[in-house]
């Protein structure tokens, strides 16, 4: 029997689990904004370790099951082509709405404006961030989707010959050689240049992420953990909690800093934990309590939906109404930060990113199960 392994567009929890990133890395910003900062909202950029978990999930997932002989390989183009739609549309929208209507014209020359607007600008740190700030996860983002599809080839090409059980283990081999690469790398780069180093905000440190959500694709792939996963799916979730408590009860600081070396290297280690726990009941499960009571609601759902125009327009807004009350407190700033960014992601996604969607061809074929 087959079936598409789109068949679905919107697999059961991912939506609930990109609004928890989404609202994660609102929180972080107006707080820092307001000067409510502590110990536990400093780190709430712990929403960018979730969102690139899910990437790897979610895009590995087709690769995974072409190696493993359950579908025709992927088209790489049309895989290109649908994250360029899904990314840069939307995103030009926002700058451009940040730079006329919001007047953030820290842009200077055409040179500036086009590393922006091509998400490049975080390779080039002499000349600073501008615009949307929080789009340099964009940056690596798009740094991922450029090379997972040589990762995917270099995979698949040296357990071709294997049998399907000797190619699950190498595509796990391979996901835990990366995570642990991933994590040398970073460790080497801000040994050298310091953990605030531009370069450790490049894929090549930041590719553990990717990596667990690419093991996770490979397990969902090929292993039946469904009722495992939905007996300990609180068990995950616990396991994620305490991660986030561990990770702000370390030191670090609580402005936009990571610390000395080690514990750059435990909040990364930690936030990934945090991360892979919090995704894996969706990832490997289906029925469970906590994916249906909580990341299937139907506000959750809603917010899911359009969590990255929220990740693109809630900046401009912020910076709007700080301007408009600047002595406001945090819970009103946030509430009409949230409720104005909403609204602009909505029509994000109703004007612009769906209907762009949609001129795409899947890139995911058929899957035999």
């Amino acid at each position: 029997m087959t079936m598409n392994l789109q068949a679905k567009e919107r697999l059961p929890g991912f939506d609930g689990l990109r609004a928890i990133a989404a609202l994660c890395i609102v929180v972080l910003h107006v707080t820092g904004a307001t000067g409510a900062v502590n110990r536990y909202t400093a780190h709430l950029d712990i929403g960018v370790a979730v969102f690139f978990v899910i990437s790897g999930f979610l895009l590995y997932r087709p690769f995974a099951a072409a190696h493993l002989g359950r579908r025709d390989d992927v088209a790489v183009p049309e895989f290109w082509w649908r994250r360029v739609l899904r990314i840069f549309p939307a995103y030009w929208v926002a700058l451009t709405g940040a730079i006329v209507l919001f007047g953030m014209t820290e842009l200077s020359g055409v040179a500036d404006y086009v590393r922006h607007y091509l998400l490049v600008q975080i390779y080039q740190p002499a000349y600073g961030l501008a615009g949307i700030l929080p789009a340099w996860t964009l940056a690596v983002e798009v740094s991922f989707y450029a090379t997972l599809p040589l990762y995917a080839l270099v995979v698949g090409r040296a357990s071709r010959h294997l049998a399907v059980p000797q190619r699950v283990r190498a595509e796990i081999a391979a996901a835990v050689l990366l995570y642990g690469a991933a994590l040398v790398w970073r460790l080497v780069l801000v040994s050298d240049r310091g953990t605030d180093a531009v370069s450790a905000r490049w894929l090549p440190a930041m590719a553990d992420w990717f990596a667990l959500g690419i093991l996770l694709a490979v397990l969902h792939v090929a292993t039946n953990t469904r009722a495992l996963a939905d007996r300990y799916a609180w068990a995950s979730v616990a396991l994620a909690v305490g991660a986030y408590g561990w990770v702000c009860n370390i030191g670090l600081p609580e402005a936009l800093a990571s610390g000395t070396v080690r514990q750059d290297l435990l909040r990364q280690v930690l936030f990934g934990a945090f991360a892979f726990f919090l995704v894996l009941p969706a990832a490997l499960g289906r029925e469970n309590a906590y994916v249906r009571r909580v990341l299937d609601q139907p506000v959750a759902v809603a917010v899911g939906t359009v969590s990255y125009g929220l990740f693109l327009w809630h900046f401009p807004w912020l910076e709007q109404v700080k301007e408009w009350y600047p002595t406001a407190p945090t819970l009103p700033v946030l509430a009409l930060v949230l409720a104005l960014s909403l609204a602009t992601a909505a029509a994000s996604w109703f004007l612009v990113e769906r209907p762009l969607l949609r001129t795409a061809r899947p890139v995911s074929g058929r899957v035999a199960t």
